[in-house]
């Protein structure tokens, strides 16, 4: 009854889940939330409770699919909401789902502005496409993407030349290879590279 006169209250519904776990109710929680939330206009308040029914979907009542919705949902309030994207990777890596990782990292990119950030964020998209899914263009087209803005990588340039040598694109492993040499101090590497 309390949370039904005070949906905005963050605090009450803290408290209904408290209740509702030590009774084992959590589901009719979970229903109640999920029927107020739309009447709240408070953006910060839906968002926070869009939270919530994710992580009791997800932890307490182990409905994934259910804490997918409520992630998205977040989402739809604020686009590069930090935990509510993390949400949605711990569910894709719980269910080793490579396209929703990929998906998840595509999104946190769009919200990052550093090139170290980006970097990170497209290498582990990188190792997806290489060592999960095994498409090796799309590979190439993810370390091509690091080059934009950080072409001097040496370990991108040096997973592009080795792409480019089992592909047998010939053309292309030259390139890397001219501009890894000239990225290389070391003389011994340079000499290495070219083997």
């Amino acid at each position: 009854r309390l949370y039904r006169e005070k949906p905005n209250d963050v605090e009450v519904s803290d408290i209904l889940e408290a209740l509702a776990t030590e009774l084992g109710c959590l589901d009719e929680v979970v229903a109640l939330i999920e029927d107020q939330v739309d009447g709240i206009h408070d953006s910060r308040v839906r968002l926070q409770l869009f939270m919530k029914l994710g992580r009791l979907h997800d932890e307490a009542l182990n409905e994934p699919d259910e804490a997918e919705a409520s992630y998205e949902r977040a989402l739809d309030i604020d686009p590069g909401y930090e935990p509510a994207l993390d949400g949605l990777m711990n569910l894709a890596l719980a269910d080793e789902r490579f396209d929703k990782q990929l998906n998840v990292y595509e999104r946190k990119i769009r919200g990052v502005s550093g090139s170290d950030e980006k970097r990170e964020l497209l290498w582990k998209m990188f190792e997806i496409w290489e060592g999960e899914i095994g498409d090796e263009s799309r590979a190439i087209a993810t370390l091509e993407r690091i080059r934009l803005f950080e072409p001097d990588d040496v370990p991108t340039l040096e997973s592009l030349c080795r792409l480019y040598r089992s592909h047998g694109e010939h053309r292309h492993l030259v390139e890397m290879l001219t501009h890894l040499a000239g990225v290389v101090a070391d003389e011994d590497k340079q000499v290495e590279l070219y083997r």
